[in-house]
């Protein structure tokens, strides 16, 4: 977003260079907000959750790319002192499985989503008719649909120890995987009460499928694209 190399860990809040106004991963939402000033910078989650608290009508996904209870807990106190905690209109994750026990453990009461090893485990028995065998303690569950083993490798390369495997086990174990994405388990979720979403609805063949599926919501790296589609 700043476009300067590093970990947001090693840097101070205001020592961030201003947001890139261009093209971001791809898409064109950077350089099509005309309204962004050259200088915005990065808003703190505490500016975003005043904005939040004031629109009864938005829902917040909050992901943790971090294992820390400190920072759990940090941002538990500030959803708490704006009374979100608890109003079902907040649900945080990580795809991390130990980061995701760490949200379970510190507020139970916020829904959370699956981790990645989670989504592959319900994946495997939905597949294989045993998934009413097991306890999902999860209240939502997203699922993105279409991907691609080539990019799923690149990033598993830079994010994941996975990137250290012998390219034809990493290629292996994504192959298998993309294979086992299936859009039906969404409706043995619904029977659950588990609210169902589609990430990476960045074109209109994935946002067909995700209605077909009847997805509850849909996440995206184009928001304007999106709401300008859904608006008509």
């Amino acid at each position: 977003m700043c476009g300067t190399p590093g970990h947001v860990n090693d840097f101070n809040y205001l020592d961030l260079p201003a947001i890139k106004k261009q093209a971001s991963e791809g898409f064109d939402q950077g350089a099509s907000i005309s309204s962004t000033p050259e200088r915005a910078r990065i808003p703190l989650l505490k500016d975003v959750l005043d904005l939040v608290v004031r629109q009864n009508h938005v829902k917040l996904l909050i992901e943790f790319k971090q294992e820390s209870e400190l920072l759990a807990l940090t941002v538990l106190q500030l959803l708490t002192e704006r009374g979100l905690h608890d109003q079902g209109r907040v649900v945080w994750f990580s795809l991390k499985y130990n980061t995701n026990q760490i949200l379970r453990q510190v507020a139970p009461e916020i829904p959370s989503s699956p981790s990645v090893s989670e989504i592959a485990l319900y994946l495997t028995l939905y597949k294989a008719g045993l998934l009413d065998l097991i306890h999902i303690p999860h209240k939502g569950f997203g699922l993105v649909p279409g991907l691609e083993v080539e990019a799923a490798d690149a990033f598993l390369q830079k994010s994941t120890y996975l990137g250290l495997l012998p390219d034809f086990v990493r290629l292996r174990l994504l192959r298998t995987a993309v294979a086992l994405v299936d859009l039906t388990i969404f409706d043995a979720m619904k029977q659950r009460g588990i609210e169902c979403w589609v990430l990476g609805v960045n074109c209109e063949k994935t946002l067909s499928k995700a209605k077909d599926h009847g997805a509850h919501g849909y996440i995206t790296d184009r928001p304007e694209w999106l709401t300008s589609v859904l608006a008509t």
